[in-house]
């Protein structure tokens, strides 16, 4: 991590379940939180997302002005997104979850953390939201806490320009306010999401991304369990549902900020070759539903008809139908098609909601 953002001050400050360490760092002040326990959120069914390998994979959009957002004093800024950790950084570093080189970002990282009691410090991962001013210091939100990997956590940062303050949502839960008097700085980075820089590569899933010229949040909230509905303060807003394997993210808010997959960053999800119904197996009823959108009884949507590609070559025919039919009574045991984009396992004991779940 940046010297910037690692020195710690000396003041401890009790509020409820939180311990506040005000740090004064040589860019700016930062604020870091340190959260007893936190937990994040179980799914059964996400829909698609963004899969990121934590070697070299990211994504990009280029600069553009409906992603200059905060660089003029009547803009707030809220940028959000939906994130699942495979892997936490080293101790001391941080990896890119989503924003704009020397502009606004949120960003996932690992310390050594003081604590007030022996041995007076603990390692811990957090989250992290950075706003670099056009004219002033630079400032970070950092909440650490016990978090787990391969679970979903909701991350919000806020900028409210009205009011000069910034706060930092984890899971829907407030930390600050904290005073930052200045406009954000005018980047012509690109948007970027997993890396790079600052330590470059995220490992894991990033759903949900949302970019907003409006303060979303101004106390503590529950998660969105749907997908985000764009509006006029939207200024991008990725929903990653793309078909599996995709490398290019649309953007929904009209702004036409697509997003590139680099180096192999792509569309993931549930996804079973062969699985028509989406009901988690293959069978004879799949090769019906197959042979329904053939003669034109039905119509698949583009996820059912990925899946019912068995022959991966773009069209559906009988033939898909056949040899999901000679899958089931084992005449074969694969498809010509490998399973693609494996989704990581879910909790089965989890009760389904819609695309997000209920924190356990």
């Amino acid at each position: 991590m940046s010297s910037k953002f690692s020195s710690l001050g000396t003041i401890l400050i009790i509020v409820g379940l939180f311990l506040v360490y005000l740090v004064p760092a040589n860019a700016g002040p930062n604020d870091v939180y340190f959260v007893d326990s936190q937990h994040g959120f179980e799914l059964t069914s996400m829909g698609n997302w963004c899969e990121l390998d934590g070697v070299d994979d990211y994504a990009e959009a280029a600069d553009s002005t409906s992603l200059d957002i905060g660089d003029e004093s009547n803009e707030d800024l809220t940028i959000e997104a939906w994130v699942y950790p495979r892997k936490f950084p080293d101790v001391g570093d941080s990896r890119l979850i989503a924003g704009k080189k020397n502009a606004y970002g949120l960003y996932l990282t690992k310390e050594q953390v003081p604590i007030p009691e022996p041995p007076y410090f603990k390692i811990l991962p957090g989250f992290m939201f950075c706003l670099v001013s056009s004219d002033g210091p630079s400032t970070c939100y950092i909440v650490w806490a016990n978090y787990k990997i391969e679970v979903w956590y909701h991350i919000a940062g806020v900028f409210d320009n009205f009011t000069n303050t910034t706060a930092f949502y984890v899971n829907g839960a407030k930390t600050g306010p904290s005073t930052f008097t200045y406009n954000i700085n005018n980047s012509l980075e690109p948007f970027k999401v997993g890396g790079p820089s600052f330590d470059e590569y995220f490992d894991g899933l990033i759903d949900e991304i949302r970019v907003s010229d409006v303060t979303r949040y101004s106390d503590d909230f529950s998660p969105p369990l749907e997908p985000f509905i764009p509006d006029a303060n939207t200024r991008a807003l990725w929903h990653f549902d793309e078909p599996i394997c995709s490398t290019l993210f649309f953007d929904s808010s009209g702004n036409n900020n697509t997003l590139t997959g680099v180096n192999g960053a792509h569309i993931g999800g549930e996804f079973v070759v062969g699985d028509v119904s989406g009901n988690g197996n293959v069978t004879a009823y799949d090769a019906s539903l197959v042979l329904q959108h053939i003669v034109g009884l039905i119509t698949l949507s583009p996820e059912q008809q990925q899946a019912a590609d068995v022959t991966n070559n773009n069209t559906i025919s009988a033939l898909d139908a056949a040899l999901i039919l000679q899958y089931c009574v084992g005449l074969i045991t694969e498809f010509p098609r490998e399973q693609p984009c494996i989704a990581p396992a879910l909790d089965p004991k989890a009760t389904e909601l819609s695309k997000h779940q209920v924190p356990y």
